[in-house]
Order: structure tokens, then sequence, then C-alpha cells
């Protein structure tokens, strides 16, 4: 099979017969056909049928026009990618993230962006959401990529692109006493150690605005830990329970080394990430294309 079988198939298809296709492509209505012969034979299958004078595709043949439509739209990307490689120059980008942001999302979206854009140099940053925004504010970063704190508004300075949704999950220890319930209330949550985020994090905004939102004032008990990393081992080791980004513990519960438990409402509770960036400041076609692809990354 080549691509020119392919392009001369997807010719057939859309003109409705052979001779107009062999009259685009500039070929003899044999050399169509022998090609169209070829892939059949190729894939032991058949692309066509006639009915009368009208040629209708088979479904395997459906299949195939899809198909090597797309695998000839990307081809047909490549001259036009490099040349936007060519003309972009060099970029190197610097963005600031929290630690989940830049532990469990930004290193797939910095690889898939990497792959299209070899030349360019990413920085990257990790710290508190508090300390990036602040650098955003001083031009010291490009970007923030960050869950968005409930308290941020927009301002004059920044702008916030909104990249997709973060929910939250209720973990516990396997063996748990809460591990197989099938809902947990949240006024139960006062019998257990609660594991916090460092004071000021929009994780921790985030959390403490949903218990009160359900009369949970404030845990009993509490440990505070600085990042998600350190949260997780808390819960691993039976410390107490926490209230985290799915997204920061999808691998534990996979693996069935941590328990999400439903926790009434919670599923209700969310809150937005997003790509901060100086209004000053204009995004170039490889900028967009590197929000474009940490949006899919989000989605998947």
């Amino acid at each position: 099979m080549t691509l020119r079988q392919l392009r001369t198939f997807c010719c057939v298809v859309e003109e409705g017969a052979f001779r107009r296709a062999a009259e685009r492509l500039f070929m003899t209505q044999p050399a169509v056909s022998q090609q169209i012969n070829t892939l059949e034979r190729y894939y032991g299958i058949k692309l066509f049928v006639r009915r009368g004078r009208k040629l209708s595709l088979t479904p395997e043949g459906r299949f195939l026009y899809e198909l090597a439509k797309q695998i000839l739209s990307t081809i047909d990307e490549i001259p036009a990618r490099f040349e936007e490689i060519r003309s972009a120059g060099i970029n190197t980008i610097s963005i600031g993230a929290s630690s989940l942001t830049g532990t469990y999302i930004l290193p797939t979206a910095v690889n898939k962006y990497r792959r299209l854009y070899p030349g360019d140099k990413i920085s990257l940053e990790i710290g508190y959401a508090q300390d990036i925004i602040q650098k955003l504010r001083e031009r010291q970063l490009d970007f923030g990529f960050l869950g968005k704190n409930p308290s941020w508004s927009e301002d004059g300075e920044l702008e916030f692109l909104p990249v997709g949704k973060d929910k939250l999950v209720f973990v516990v220890w396997p063996g748990h006493k809460w591990a197989d319930r099938d809902m947990v209330m949240p006024g139960e949550l006062q019998e257990e150690t609660f594991i916090h985020s460092k004071q000021g994090s929009g994780m921790r905004a985030l959390v403490e605005a949903y218990l009160q939102k359900e009369g949970v004032a404030k845990p009993n008990s509490i440990v505070e830990m600085g990042n998600i990393e350190a949260i997780k081992k808390g819960v691993a080791n039976r410390l107490g329970v926490t209230i985290v980004s799915y997204f920061g513990v999808r691998e534990e519960i996979l693996r069935n080394e941590l328990i999400a438990v439903p926790l009434l409402r919670l599923d209700k509770v969310s809150r937005d990430f997003v790509l901060v960036h100086h209004r000053d400041r204009k995004l170039n076609s490889s900028e967009i294309k590197f929000y474009e692809i940490l949006r899919e990354v989000i989605a998947k």
C-alpha cells in the first residue's frame, strides 16, 4: 500500500467515478482501476460496489476512506509545520506550576509539545500558587498553569485562560473502616484526623469552603502537609484521611494503594485549571498550540 494509492482511492470516492478521478489526477482510467485493485488485493476486501451506473462504497470502503482522509491530512500538514517552526524560530517558554499541575499534568503536555516543536525550550518552575501569581505580575514567568483559587478574580494585569476542570476525591487507606462504604457523611469527618494542604493553597481554600458549606467548620484533628506527595504518604501510612485532586491520586487509586470513597455532595465541587499570563503578553502560534495541548491532556 502506498500514499499514492490512498490518494487515488479518496479521489474516486469524492468524484464518484473512475473516469472523473482519472481526469482530476491526470491519469488513465485503467491506471486508476489498477491502483484500486491493488488496494483491494492488499487488504483482501472490496472497496466499491456498482449499482447500475452508480459507484457505492462498501462498509470496508467507508472505513478506509475515513481513515485515509485522516492519514493524508496529517501528511499534508508536515510542510506547514516545518515552515511554522522555521518562521517562529526557537522559543523559550517559562511556566510556573503548582506541585499538582507541575507533577501530574504538565509532563505529558510538554512531551507532546516538544514532538511538534523540538527546537523550543521549556523552563518549568514549581512553587506555591500565590508565588507563581506574583512572578507573573512581575513578568518573571511567561505562564502559570494552576488550579484556580476561588478568591482569584480577573484584573487589569492577568488573564486566566480556561484549560479544564479539576474534580475532588475523598481518599482513605485500604482497610480503613470507611473503605467499603457507599457514602460518607461530611459530619463524620469529625471522627478522623484530616490531612490538609498548606494554608493559603488553592486546594486548601476549596476544601475548607466545601466543609464549611456542609457544616463542618473544622475537623477536630488536623495535620498540615506541604505538597500532595506528602499528603498521599500520610494517608497511606494511616496518619489521616484527605480530600485531594483526582489527578494527583488516580495512579494510587488504580493500584488500590488508596481508596476513593464517595463523600456526600463532594462530586458537586470542582475548580478550573487555568493558564495564566500577563495581559500585555500576546501568545504566538506555538504557545497557542501548547495551550491547546494542555486542554487535550486535561480532557482525557
